[in-house]
């Protein structure tokens, strides 16, 4: 957790990863390969020093249920972080990012973006535990319910399997890369500590 990465750093290794899988447009067309778990490790760092409690089961954090509570927690957050020298504001009472806001909020999380970027980030305990930007969402395995939810909507109604791949690459440490029709297509794999999944 003492390894630090610039933001630009990491987004860009995400985006390199998701030009290196082709969407050829053939029906679907499932693959699974070995890729041995890494060590999890966030690859961000805060200067922040509030601090919320996980709550764990099985490995996996689930939301938490009091709406009180939640609020309570989230209203910790401060407006502004600083991770890596990149300003992040916190964006939770944004209508156009309400849905993953909301998400955020059930984990006792907060949504951060770097601001006229397409970067976001849910920050809990000081960490980064999920992040998105154009064609990639990542989240740390414990909270790849995170990851499923975001992805649970219409938007990726095409995405056939998606949400059951994302606990296959979770649990196996093999990726899965899926070539749908009309050029769509997602690739779900683990590097360096995170669950990807590139589309």
């Amino acid at each position: 957790m003492n390894k630090k990465i610039s933001v630009i750093v990491f987004i860009t290794l995400f985006l390199i990863a998701a030009t290196v899988f082709p969407y050829n447009g053939k029906p679907s067309n499932v693959n699974a390969s070995d890729n041995p778990v890494m060590e999890l490790e966030s690859p961000l760092e805060m200067n922040n020093d509030d601090t919320i409690n996980i709550e764990n089961n099985d490995n996996n954090v689930l939301p938490v249920s009091n709406k009180d509570e939640v609020e309570e927690i989230a209203e910790k957050y401060p407006d502004e972080l600083t991770i890596d020298n990149e300003v992040f504001v916190k964006i939770m009472d944004d209508e156009k990012f309400k849905e993953i806001s909301d998400i955020a909020l059930s984990y006792g999380a907060a949504l951060y973006a770097i601001p006229y970027s397409d970067v976001f980030v849910i920050i809990k305990d000081e960490q980064p535990i999920f992040h998105m930007s154009a064609g990639v969402k990542g989240a740390l395995p414990e909270y790849s319910t995170i990851l499923k939810e975001a992805f649970n909507n219409d938007e990726y109604s095409e995405f056939t399997g998606l949400l059951d791949n994302i606990d296959y690459v979770v649990n196996t440490g093999k990726s899965v890369d899926v070539e749908l029709e009309d050029y769509i297509g997602y690739s779900i794999f683990q590097s360096d500590g995170w669950i990807i999944v590139s589309y």
